[in-house]
Formats: structure tokens, sequence, C-alpha cells
């Protein structure tokens, strides 16, 4: 318990200088946004819900739904002026994505939950997006979409020339396929369809969902609206299948570890077995009663608490660069003894334990000796080796050179042999000392 400390805890006052600190930091960091949005985009820099609605008169396709628009807005604003249009046509972020959409998920949805509630400023009647933001979605479409083409193309590619490979009279047409889509989806990691995600967000997001219908009317509480609906009817009623949600939830947690994995529970025998091995106990003081020990005890941990909170809010103050009140008291306390054996754990406990690996449980720690005679092996096994080769080396090299004398005693051999024969068929004159052997033997005849 003492080693890992409690959660520290601060005065109400620092409390207040952290918030106050942090409120500043943030309305730092928003003009910042808001000056670098402005010196790229210029007038532009902010979408709302009125240059959305420009932005959807622009760029309806025919008049007649023009008029359906304008009739829509009329409710929601009571005048439009006739000014010009906040952002240009050409830009391709707005002729891909609406801004309307994206407000009109924020208000309804994403930032309806009451949770938020103390999060969003009250001046906020309406919500944003920045410029910028708005076209780092555009990006991220088109990214996405050209990575899923390509993947799509190369499956099928992939697939045709399996084809080819298979079927020697069969033409493939040139075509990407459902089936290559789906590969592609899976290789990307991406779902095929986002019904599950729309059907879940009502519980993501904490909106409550408020239904007329007479099914849900079973005498539970409800407003002129309707009444409330839990989110499994909420899923239900978005056609989600209960046993897939979970399936889904049950996958989540395969990764989670039981604490109980790791909790020692000793039985009987291991506590007789325990009691036959221990040491004689130390001579200690006198054993303190049960009640009498805990309230040591506490006494203990409540020192090292405070002692930790004192150091964290001091550390608070020094970062804040703000004095504490005078009432507010940061002294140490001093720790009393430990009512276990009379001085506190170590925080250095770790460093007095030796390291052994997983092998070195069962046949022990290597000794030096060990390791200096196996060193010793490993020269000694490395001469012979050496020498080995060596000696292979000189055979080898000894063969070669036999082979080699053979070869040059045996080509000496048939040269004369070859040459004689030569010069007879090709027909060449004798020389001079064979027509004098030729003129003595017909002599002697």
């Amino acid at each position: 318990m003492v080693d890992a400390p409690a959660a520290v805890e601060v005065s109400e006052e620092c409390e207040d200088a952290l918030e106050a600190s942090a409120d500043s930091l943030s309305t730092q960091i928003n003009e910042h946004d808001i000056s670098l949005q402005q010196a790229e985009f210029g007038e532009n820099w902010l979408i709302d819900e009125e240059s959305a609605y420009y932005i959807d008169l622009v760029f309806d396709q025919t008049p007649e739904k023009e008029k359906s628009e304008e009739s829509e807005h009329e409710d929601a604003k009571p005048s439009v002026s006739n000014e010009p249009p906040l952002i240009a046509e050409s830009d391709a972020s707005i002729t891909l994505l609406r801004p309307s959409s994206f407000l009109q998920l924020s208000r309804t949805l994403f930032m309806n939950s009451s949770d938020q509630a103390d999060l969003i400023e009250e001046s906020v009647t309406s919500p944003a997006i920045f410029r910028g933001a708005f076209e780092d979605f555009h990006n991220l479409v088109i990214s996405l979409t050209r990575r899923l083409v390509q993947v799509s193309l190369f499956q099928a590619m992939t697939r045709l020339r399996s084809g080819d490979s298979s079927r020697h009279d069969w033409t493939p047409s040139p075509q990407v396929r459902e089936v290559d889509v789906r590969l592609a989806l899976d290789v990307l990691g991406m779902t095929p369809n986002a019904h599950e995600y729309w059907a879940k967000v009502a519980r993501r997001c904490k909106v409550d969902v408020l239904t007329e219908s007479k099914k849900y009317m079973d005498g539970r509480q409800g407003s002129k609206t309707g009444v409330k609906l839990t989110y499994d009817e909420v899923e239900a009623e978005l056609g989600l299948d209960k046993n897939q949600g979970e399936d889904t939830q049950a996958e989540s947690d395969d990764g989670t570890i039981d604490s109980d994995m790791f909790t020692e529970t000793d039985t009987d025998e291991d506590v007789e077995i325990a009691k036959d091995d221990s040491k004689p106990p130390r001579k200690r003081k006198r054993a303190l009663s049960p009640s009498s020990y805990i309230k040591a005890e506490v006494k203990y941990l409540d020192a090292v608490d405070h002692n930790a909170d004192v150091e964290e809010e001091s550390r608070l103050w020094k970062m804040l660069r703000v004095d504490p009140p005078e009432h507010i008291s940061l002294q140490e306390v001093k720790l009393p003894e430990h009512p276990g054996d009379g001085e506190p754990f170590a925080d250095d406990w770790r460093d007095a334990l030796q390291y052994e690996a997983e092998w070195e449980h069962r046949l022990g720690c290597v000794e030096n000796d060990d390791f200096v005679e196996m060193e010793k092996r490993g020269v000694q096994g490395r001469m012979r080796r050496r020498k080995a080769v060596d000696q292979w080396r000189r055979r080898m090299d000894g063969e070669s050179n036999e082979r080699d004398d053979v070869n040059m005693e045996s080509s000496e051999e048939d040269r004369p042999e070859d040459s004689g024969d030569d010069d007879r068929e090709s027909g060449e004159e004798p020389s001079d000392h064979e027509m004098v052997d030729g003129n003595q033997d017909d002599s002697d005849d």
C-alpha cells in the first residue's frame, strides 16, 4: 500500500487556480486557431448555419429545389438578405460535402448529450465548423476513396490473372466486381456498411431518443414529445441484432485481463507447509491487538498520503507561478513508526532483487566458472575445426596436383606417335637422314 500511494488530493483553491489557468490556455489556443484560419481563408474561415444555408442555395441543381429550400428555411430564418454567397462555387470541398449535413448531425447527435451541457459555452447557440477542419474532412474522403479504388483494382487484376492461368479457352471480362470491393474493404480493415455504426450512435453519444408510438406506451414516464426509449430498444428499432451487439462486446472484452489471475490464494496445505518451513520469528516488540494495529496502520498511511498531497500541490503552485494562500499549510509531517516491522517499505526494493530468466528458475543460475569452462571448450573446438579444414584443403590440393601430373605424362607419351602419323598422312617428304638409312639398306641387300 505504501509502494503504490493513493491519488493525491489538492485544496479547492488549487483546483480553482488550475481551472482558471486551463480556461485561459483554452482561450489563447482558440484565438490562435482563429487567427490561423482567418489568415488562410479570409472571411470564409468559419462555416455556421447561415453560411451553410447560402451554400445549399448556390449548389442546388434546379430552381424548384432552390424554392423548396427557401421555403424550408423561412421558418428558421425570418429574413434572408440577397448577399452573395460567402464561398465560391469552384471550391472542391463544398461541391463534394454538404456543410449543412455536418451541422445537423452535430446539433442532433454528436453535441446533443446531456453530459456535455457543462462543456458548451452559454454564448454558443448553434454549432459551427472551421473551414480548415472541413477541408481536412474533404482530404480524408478523397484519400480513402483513392485507396479503396486502388486496392479494388489490384484485387480484380489478381482475380483475372488467376483465371487466365486456370482456363485456356475462357476470356474474363475486365470488370471490378462486388467480391473485389469486399476483399478490398477487408484488406483496409473497413466495415462494408455503416448500419451498426448509426444504430449504436445513440448509446455512444448518450442521446435521449423519444417516441410517440403506442408500442412503448406501457406506463413509463413521458413528456409532450413522447416516452423515452432505452438504448436496447433504439438499436432494435434500427434493425440491430442483439446477439450481434453481444458478439462485438465479447470481442472487445477478449483483451481484458482478469485481476484474479494475479491473485494468489493459499490453501490449507500451503499454509501448513509454510508454517513448517518458516524460520523462527524475530524478536520484536509486543504485538498489537487487531484494532490497535488497524489504527496505527491508518495513522501511518494518512501521514504518507498527506506528504504526497503536499508535495504534489507544491509542485502545482510552482508550475502555475502563483503563491498559495496564507491559510494553506504545505508542510510535511513526520512519519510515525510503521506498525509492522518498525520500518516502512523501501521504495528501492527492486534494486535488491536479482533478475533471473525463465530458464533459470529450475536449473539455477549459471556460475562464473561454468562460463570460463565453456569458453575454453569453445576455443578448443574452434581450433580442432580449423585444423580439420586445413587438412582437408591440403589433401584436396595434393589430389588435384597428382591428377595434373598424370594428365601431363599421358599427353607427352601420346604426342610423338600422333605427330609421325600426322606427317605420313599429310604426305610430307622424308628427311635426308631417313633417305640415307634407306640407301644403306638397299646396298646390303
